[in-house]
């Protein structure tokens, strides 16, 4: 996309702050020339007059048929280092000299950069080079306008205008370590992640024997095994079965504690960043379920675009509602299969024991992995009235709730927002950082 100077705003003419006295000195030799001088005077004084009007002339085409054109990637992480190349064209007009050229980067928190063209004259090309970090917080940012300037050749008198080009860069949030965390291993390329299980059913590879049950398929007994027993033996089997990885964060008011890059919120949808990148990067298909006021589900998937579509989400997404996580995603996480793998993203403070611990044996019974990361929310401010507030004793309650939901069947992994801890998977590889955050 390239856009143009809009000429219906043309600038501004003036002179320039750096060469004022030679427009104070070409007035004066103008009031000169209207008296009786020497005839050298008065050639050399029509001389510098002329060549005053034929610079702000010249002036008054500076910047014609300028183009200038963006190019960024769309998608970054937060403190990202972004290039971005300015592509500067004439299409017609005179040529110039000393274009100014500054351009509006609002995801730093300098976004001002300047670059000078020496020398510009129809069918040329400029290409500017910089680097920007994505400095700011999360979120959409529309990055433009472009300023310009061009001078006469003397430098007496200059022009002024702006370039419409706006181009969208959406800055994810900054992953957030999570130390000790394991999610399930790569896979062969050609396909989706697989989360073998200990079960019946049908393969080449046999784990091992057991003593029949009714209901057990005569073509699994194990014959030789039966007739040195001398009861009837099944074998059981391995079988591969697609994996599900389903991610569950808890974006409700009552959750939210602390304020910042700190708070539970933020640290929630960095760890859910985490958790998504990781997955896309082995492989595995993904879905995510937030609750907030209301809960929206998005169905699992794979592949880069896929990522994309959720991570989008995630730039954009703010706390809001009432809404009552463990409850609200009950419906949702009944349709995961035998298999599959739920991780919920959860504060301590709206983590009712009895209600969680029993929708993870409902979900372990299913054959579902639970994985779940819980935020402690203690020595962070509460922010809405009639919040519950941090618990008294919080290393004693915030370790028995741990507890119990690990007795309950579900992987426990305590993260307090802020904290610093080893990387996911640091063995993973870059394969996934380099695609997505180059991806156009």
């Amino acid at each position: 996309m390239s856009a143009s100077l809009d000429p219906t705003r043309p600038g501004a003419g003036g002179f320039s702050a750096r060469n004022v006295l030679l427009g104070v000195a070409a007035i004066n030799l103008a009031a000169m020339a209207a008296t009786d001088l020497a005839p050298g005077h008065a050639a050399w004084t029509a001389f510098l007059v002329v060549t005053a009007i034929m610079a702000w002339v010249m002036s008054r085409d500076s910047l014609k048929g300028i183009e200038v054109e963006r190019h960024h990637r769309p998608r970054v992480f937060e403190d990202d280092r972004v290039p971005i190349r300015l592509t500067v064209r004439q299409t017609e007009g005179l040529a110039q000299t000393l274009v100014m050229v500054e351009d509006t980067f609002f995801a730093s928190l300098s976004p001002r950069q300047r670059h000078l063209i020496p020398m510009m004259s129809r069918k040329w090309e400029a290409h500017l080079r910089y680097h920007k970090e994505a400095e700011r917080h999360r979120g959409l940012y529309m990055i433009g306008p472009v300023y310009l300037w061009a001078a006469d050749p003397l430098g007496i008198f200059y022009r002024t205008a702006h370039c419409e080009e706006i181009t969208r860069l959406t800055v994810y949030p900054k992953a957030q370590p999570l130390g000790g965390y394991r999610m399930l291993g790569a896979e062969p390329p050609a396909g989706p992640g697989m989360e073998k299980t200990d079960r019946l059913g049908q393969a080449d590879e046999i784990i091992g024997v057991r003593p029949y049950q009714r209901g057990d398929s005569l073509n699994r007994i194990h014959w030789r095994t039966s007739a040195r027993r001398g009861d009837l033996h099944t074998m059981q089997l391995d079988r591969q079965v697609q994996s599900e990885i389903a991610l569950f964060i808890d974006l409700t008011k009552g959750a939210r504690f602390g304020t910042g890059a700190e708070s539970t919120t933020e640290t929630t949808i960095a760890c859910a960043t985490s958790i998504l990148t990781e997955a896309a990067n082995l492989r595995h298909r993904v879905s995510m379920t937030w609750v907030r006021g209301d809960v929206r589900s998005f169905p699992a998937g794979t592949g880069l675009s896929h990522l994309h579509l959720l991570l989008d989400q995630l730039a954009m997404i703010e706390f809001a509602g009432e809404g009552k996580f463990w409850k609200d995603i009950e419906p949702r996480a009944a349709l995961l299969g035998a298999g599959s793998r739920a991780i919920l993203i959860a504060t301590a403070a709206t983590t009712p024991k009895v209600q969680a611990t029993a929708l993870i044996g409902r979900l372990t019974m299913a054959g579902v992995s639970v994985d779940i990361i819980l935020l402690d929310e203690s020595g962070l401010a509460r922010v809405f009235r009639g919040q519950q507030p941090t618990h008294a004793e919080a290393e004693v309650n915030f370790s028995e709730l741990a507890g119990e939901l690990e007795r309950a069947g579900a992987r426990v992994l305590p993260l307090r927002p802020g904290e610093t801890a080893e990387a996911l998977l640091p063995a993973a590889g870059d394969e996934l950082a380099a695609t997505s955050r180059g991806a156009a």
